[in-house]
């Protein structure tokens, strides 16, 4: 062969074998092999002599073998299958794999399995591995790809046998074709990484890859490490992120297993590390445009080398699936060639499962099928239990037990991958039989172990170490916190404030999982901290549920196509607001579905799901008892074409939810459970519930709830269900913000802003007033659209790692030591019921019953039956319907507008029931007079004193209880109307009292004893704000709607200079005393910067110049006034000035704090509000934190 001629072969060769050819596949190929046919065929009567590539130092460009003889073309190629484990137990993950082998040189293509069992075909496709990277000693991949360029790496010992080393000094580079290899669109990379150093060193700042697919600037693919984040991110005109930030405490020289999964088709990015996924990014993952040449690993194309050794890479030609991930993870050995799992489920005892691969090489040539069977086995060891989960707070030991097959001896170990011969702890009875027990002892609160059991068969030779138990355990922190106790709803960690800011709170609901990378430290430092996952059980989102997107997407006939609730037409039903479907808890398929998702989500090992049993317990939202009132009139669960009937389908629904309780708690029979607006109907099962709305709605002038009956309610869930119990109760500042922002519109909100709605001071205090009259916890936010907000007030009082010389610690009241009590219980105004004790009879009073609407009572006295054994009315509800369809009544009641009234009666009921009583007109239009209370009636004899203020002057009012809507019966005694409110009440605790002002009128009351006020320095003792809507305007302004930084919902704007229009605030002040006066400004260029403001105080007034061009956005300090409660106090802003001027909110704020730390024997509480009081010689001192 001549010079020529040999170098044209050995070039043949070269392609042939690099990644050149394989990017061209096919046809191209085949041109490649008939040229070398061709040369060779010339040649064959002279010696074939092909230069040697010497191999290279592994920092040079690319290696490459000494080549291999010339072999027949296209010969199929062929594989070896191996199927393992061997001895295959039922339940057990199989693996198949397979070794390639083309006698034609040519690289593995897309090889073909199948799985089949007893013969049948279950589940076939192509091989999803696409190149796999052993890392031993060698760059070349399993079926002998080079690299196209490597440099700066070194061997070093691996995660299985060698690994390479990348260095930042070394500038190390290693890249591989991306043809055939990584597809852009569709795909995932497994790696196993050690870090040189700790993953939060300066070292892991820019933004190191650890795999990078780049087509230009705009458009490229990559894994990346970086300090408080690991990353899979796609640029394709803009960045799409899955990323997992705050990596739990990744050390240098630990190995973890990291996996991304891409695919445009699914909309999706995901990211796994340590085999369970952390990180996912729905509908952010458009098709990339263009495709590159070459991917690398452990750097870009040049830049972002990352100091790490990489070991055992496989790239798949699919997004795997987390079950995919999490088996291939957890094999323990390395990857072997083309692997494929089938997961547990899939089969039973006796089953014959064979593994099948077809091999195909890259030039489309497939060979013969090659399989492996094996036959399923019982396991050999029953379940352990417990199986994992929580145990009692206060645990000190528990019993574990489990069954096997054959008689035999067991052992445990706390160690994992402890070999029996290893482990030192036996079972202490049913040693050679098939039942075994022991005890294990010296548990505390907050332990975490885990438990490995392997038993050795008495009369079998079987392998002990073929298979294993494990349980995982966690025993629950002690619930003994002292008062006030506070919650959390779905609030993030910040790094900023520090475990020892959320070691105050004693629940907390999280809503990201970087909580659970905290809750043992933040448990360290509170031990009764309980930390709940927040899951969905009655409703869900497809854009974010996979289980909620199958079913949106389901067909009729489909399983899951009745889970989601629909109208009798066939559509989903959607909750007007927030857009989501509601599950149909009728259907016994879609509960259990559900009741699984969500044991299986808390269990789980997942950082975005249970993390290995970090939380406490779940927590669900909208647990209603009924679900007629929330989907409207036409909702048709059982998918008959017609609307259901809503008390059926209520009653449906409730049943339904009930069973889907008792299936969770089987299953975490020691997990917090608890939700929003759960029924006490629901406490055998749960531990709490959460009232989110209900006090809120009360200040915001909700009618048809009241103060009492929702306070009492929450007293009497404070003390039911399972215990720990966790039920709180929530408030919120004033609804403007919400109904202004909504959820759409948070991100707009300015700081200055957030803070304003934060200082709402008194509706906090009559929320967390009111929690303290029951045995629950409070929270306070922004609430509905936004909560966890970290608002953290005085009267919480100072929190771990925040001593105060003034505040005392948290829980300094102690615990309560009586019930709550009115600190004026009489009032002394003419009551205007007649013969309220029915001492003569039903003399003066009446009744009515619409039997037209089904409803039948009767109405007498019971002579004994009263509070004393004195008479009382007595109420027998025979037929319910609505409650005004009963109606126990009594005329001629006067009432005067804006004026308040006290309507107090004792009341029992043989069932509990809610009783709304009324001031109407008494003829027709029957027009409501603003007087309207309820009370929740229970078996036991209750006092109700409840307040309420009248809307309209009138003396023909008619005094009603309504009571139709159940059957049973009630009693009634010592009925009172009266002019005044009572309402002022207050609960005893070893620390102190806390008192609320339920009425709408300024009370002043006396004390049991003389008390201290807290000594803090938040909380104004008076503060008043004013919108421009709430002003007098004069002059020509133009009132326009404000802007997302502007207060409220309108400004008022003219354009100055002119000093005629003005618009005047003149507040109402509780207390005389020095204030702040402050404007609302929202700066811009194009406004005046001499707005003239006269201030109008006790020494007379004052004109300050505002400029409105300039600053921040908020509130702007007009400075410090003296003002007298009966004087002309206001301020009136001007016009003046060049340019636009903008009137928007002003506000007063005392300089004398609410919590001054004085001593009181009486207080004056503002309406509706709360003080905390502790007592009067108790002296706190700073928490110190030993570091």
């Amino acid at each position: 062969m001549d010079t020529f001629s040999s170098n044209l072969l050995y070039t043949c060769i070269i392609l042939a074998k690099s990644g050149i050819a394989r990017k061209t596949k096919g046809m191209s190929k085949q041109i490649l092999a008939l040229i070398l046919f061709g040369v060779s065929a010339a040649y064959l009567s002279g010696p074939a002599i092909f230069p040697t590539a010497a191999i290279r130092p592994l920092n040079m460009p690319f290696i490459m073998a000494q080549r291999p003889a010339v072999a027949q073309l296209l010969t199929p190629p062929t594989a070896t299958v191996t199927l393992r484990p061997t001895v295959a137990y039922v339940n057990t993950t199989l693996r198949g794999s397979a070794t390639f082998m083309d006698p034609d040189g040519n690289l593995e293509g897309a090889s073909a399995y199948r799985w089949l069992i007893n013969g049948t075909p279950v589940v076939s496709g192509i091989v999803p591995q696409s190149l796999l990277l052993p890392l031993d000693n060698s760059l070349r991949s399993i079926d002998g790809q080079m690299p196209t360029q490597s440099q700066g790496l070194s061997f070093v010992t691996g995660r299985f046998g060698q690994a390479v080393e990348f260095s930042k000094t070394a500038n190390s580079r290693l890249a591989y074709p991306a043809a055939g290899n990584v597809n852009p669109n569709e795909g995932s990379i497994e790696m196993w990484v050690r870090l040189t150093h700790d993953l939060d060193a300066p070292a892991y700042d820019d933004y190191p890859l650890l795999f990078s697919y780049f087509i230009d600037d705009e458009h490229h693919l990559y894994m990346e490490v970086n300090k408080d984040r690991i990353s899979i991110t796609s640029r394709n005109e803009g960045s799409y992120y899955g990323t997992w930030p705050g990596p739990p405490g990744w050390q240098a020289g630990e190995w973890h297993h990291l996996a991304a999964t891409w695919s445009a088709s699914a909309n999706q990015l995901a990211l796994y590390y340590d085999c369970v996924l952390v990180a996912t990014d729905y509908n952010h993952f458009p098709a990339l445009a263009g495709t590159a040449s070459t991917f690398n690993l452990g750097s870009g194309n040049n830049w972002g080398v990352m100091d790490m050794v990489l070991d055992d890479v496989r790239v798949s030609r699919r997004a795997l699936t987390a079950s995919e991930i999490g088996a291939m993870c957890n094999r323990g050995y390395p990857a072997p060639n083309d692997e494929v799992t089938l997961p547990p489920g899939r089969t039973a005892i006796g089953d014959v499962v064979t593994f099948e691969l077809t091999p195909c090489d890259d030039t489309g040539t497939c060979g013969a099928a090659s399989s492996a069977s094996v036959t399923i086995v019982a396991t050999p060891l029953g379940n352990l239990q417990p199986a994992p989960g929580l145990l009692p707070g206060g645990s000190i030991s528990f019993t574990m037990s489990l069954t096997t097959t054959a008689p035999a001896n067991c052992r445990w170990s706390e160690i994992a991958d402890t070999r029996y011969v290893s482990m030192t702890h036996n079972f202490q009875s049913g040693q050679d039989t098939t039942s075994h027990n022991t005890v294990v002892s010296g548990l505390r609160d907050l332990d975490d172990r885990w438990f490995y059991v392997r038993c050795q068969d008495t009369s079998t030779g079987r392998d002990p170490d073929d298979y294993e138990r494990q349980t995982h355990l966690r025993v629950l922190g002690p619930w003994i916190g002292n008062y006030p106790r506070i919650a959390n709803l779905w609030g993030n960690y910040s790094s900023t404030l520090g475990v020892n800011f959320f070691a105050g709170y004693d629940l907390m609901v999280v809503s990201g999982w970087s909580f659970a990378n905290q809750a043992s430290a933040i448990r360290a430092v509170n031990p009764n901290a309980k930390i709940l996952l927040p899951l969905n059980a009655t409703y869900g989102g497809p854009q974010d549920d996979p289980l909620t997107a199958e079913w949106w997407n389901s067909q009729p006939g489909d399983l899951g196509y009745n889970c989601l609730l629909r109208n009798s037409h066939g559509a989903i039903l959607l909750v007007d607001y927030w857009g989501h479907p509601m599950y149909n808890m009728t259907v016994p398929y879609c509960r259990t579905v559900l009741a699984q998702q969500s044991v299986d989500a808390y269990l789980s090992a997942q950082p975005k799901k249970g993390n290995n049993l970090a939380y406490d317990g779940i927590y669900w939202d909208r647990l209603h008892d009924a679900i007629s009132w929330l989907l409207g009139d036409d909702i048709d669960s059982d998918l008959d074409g017609q609307p259901d009937d809503p008390a059926a389908l209520d009653a449906a629904y409730q049943a339904g939810m009930e069973d889907f309780f008792a299936q969770v708690r089987a299953h975490l029979p020691n997990a917090i459970l608890m939700g929003n607006d759960a029924p006490q109907i629901y406490a055998p099962w749960l531990n709490g519930r959460n009232y989110e709305w209900q006090l809120a709605a009360i200040l915001d002038g909700v009618k048809w709830l009241s103060w009492g009956e929702v306070v009492w309610d929450y007293r009497d869930w404070s003390g039911r269900g399972y215990p720990p119990h966790t039920t709180f109760i929530e408030s919120a500042p004033e609804p403007f913000y919400s109904e202004k922002y909504t959820f759409r519109h948070l991100d707009q909100m300015p700081p200055a802003m957030e803070a304003e709605v934060a200082a709402s001071y008194e509706r906090m205090r009559y929320g967390l007033t009111s929690a303290l009259m029951g045995d629950g916890l409070f929270s306070y936010d922004y609430g509905p659209d936004w909560h966890g907000n970290l608002w953290w007030y005085d009267e919480f009082g100072a929190t771990h790692g925040y001593p105060s010389a003034a505040l005392p610690p948290r829980g300094y009241l102690g615990q309560p030591t009586g019930d709550p009590f009115l600190l004026v219980d009489t009032l002394d105004t003419p009551d205007q019921v007649i013969n309220g004790d029915f001492e003569d009879g039903l003399h003066g009073w009446s009744w009515w019953v619409n039997t037209g609407s089904g409803a039948a009572a009767t109405f007498d006295v019971d002579a004994t039956g009263g509070i004393s054994d004195t008479a009382a009315a007595h109420i027998v509800v025979t037929s319910a319907s609505d409650p005004w369809n009963v109606e126990f009544r009594q005329f001629d009641k006067s009432t005067v507008a804006e004026q308040s009234y006290t309507l107090s009666f004792w009341a029992r009921s043989d069932v509990t029931r809610t009783v709304r009583a009324s001031i109407i007109k008494q003829t027709e239009p029957w027009t409501d007079y603003g007087f309207g209370v309820q009370a929740v009636v229970t078996p036991q004899w209750q006092h109700f004193p409840l307040s309420d203020n009248a809307s309209v002057t009138a003396d023909d009012g008619k005094l009603e209880f309504s009571v139709g809507d159940v059957v049973g019966e009630l009693w009634l005694d010592n009925v009172q109307f009266q002019e005044g409110a009572l309402g002022v009440w207050a609960r005893p605790f070893s620390g102190g009292l806390a008192v609320i002002n339920t009425t709408r009128e300024v009370r002043t009351v006396p004390l049991p004893h003389v008390y201290r006020k807290l000594d803090g320095s938040q909380a104004p003792l008076f503060q008043i704000r004013m919108d421009d809507d709430e002003a007098r305007v004069s002059g020509s302004w133009s009132r326009q709607p404000a802007n997302f930084s502007q207060f409220g919902n309108t400004v008022h704007v003219i354009t100055g200079p002119n000093s005629l229009a003005t618009v005047t605030y003149s507040p109402t002040l509780a207390y005389s005393g020095t204030y702040h006066v402050l404007a609302w400004v929202v700066p811009s260029t194009t406004q005046s910067s001499a707005v003239s403001v006269t201030i109008h105080h006790s020494q007379g007034a004052t004109v300050v110049l505002l400029d409105e061009t300039q600053g921040q956005i908020g509130w702007r300090d007009l400075g410090v006034y003296t003002f007298d409660v009966t004087g002309d106090n206001g301020a009136v802003l001007a016009a003046t000035g060049n340019g636009t001027v903008v009137a928007d909110a002003f506000k007063w704020v005392s300089t004398a704090r609410y919590n001054d730390g004085s001593r009181v024997a009486q207080i004056t509480l503002q309406p509706r509000d709360g003080i905390i009081l502790v007592n009067a010689f108790r002296l706190f001192l700073p928490i110190v934190i030993k570091r």
